[in-house]
């Protein structure tokens, strides 16, 4: 069995196929999401937590948390986190945090299918360089998966959507990514199984986050202007 795995900046997604049809990893026990939020953070009792719980601990104490570490794969970013029981701070890296959603990730595919998953397929944007898509291999070496190979996201949409057609004459698609921490438009070449990636250009900071940070510095200007006492 081979898992494929979206690792997101914002969210994280995984699936297999079985009997021709895609079956989607549940991201908590309801079995009601799909979306893995790509968090990791310090519980209180100094637990290291993935996905929601991370998230949600990031509100309250986002000097114990971390998100949208896919911006800095391939980089030497280091990473502080705060770990209440020790009252100390741990440094990591952009492979160690993406290590850990990736564990998470195998953890749940591996309760939800009961069996054990050693493979895996990894998208990764069409901009990421050689170091970053090296680091995202390590990554997931780290928790536990023999990365089967890297796939580029735009191309990975384009086999999702049935646009490799044999049939059909060689082609050309334009796929917009637009993500939760960069918006990318990649060229892509069709031509039978062959899926190839043209030309790719876009904005590592132009993103859901970025919006989120627009959005959010509109409102508190707006209402400090008005001279709220809560600001």
């Amino acid at each position: 069995m081979i898992l494929g795995i979206d690792l997101g900046t914002t969210n994280s997604a995984a699936g297999i196929i079985k009997d021709g049809k895609p079956v989607f990893v549940k991201a908590n026990s309801n079995g009601n999401e799909y979306l893995l939020p790509s968090v990791v953070a310090y519980s209180e009792t100094g637990e290291l937590l993935v996905g929601q719980k991370a998230k949600d601990r990031y509100i309250n104490a986002p000097e114990s948390a971390i998100r949208s570490v896919k911006n800095h794969m391939g980089t030497k970013h280091e990473i502080t986190l705060l770990n209440p029981k020790t009252e100390t701070t741990e440094i990591f890296t952009p492979v160690e945090i993406s290590s850990y959603i990736l564990a998470e990730i195998k953890r749940l595919a591996e309760d939800q299918f009961k069996t054990n998953i050693e493979k895996a397929v990894i998208t990764v944007p069409a901009y990421f360089n050689d170091r970053a898509r090296k680091d995202t291999i390590k990554a997931g070496e780290l928790a536990g998966f023999e990365v089967m190979r890297i796939i580029n996201e735009p191309t990975a949409a384009a086999l999702c959507y049935g646009t490799h057609n044999k049939k059909q004459k060689a082609q050309h698609v334009m796929v917009y990514d637009l993500g939760g921490g960069t918006f990318d438009t990649s060229i892509i070449e069709i031509n039978g199984d062959i899926v190839e990636v043209v030309a790719s250009d876009g904005d590592r900071n132009l993103g859901g986050d970025n919006f989120d940070y627009a959005l959010f510095s509109s409102f508190y200007q707006a209402i400090k202007e008005k001279g709220c006492s809560a600001v």
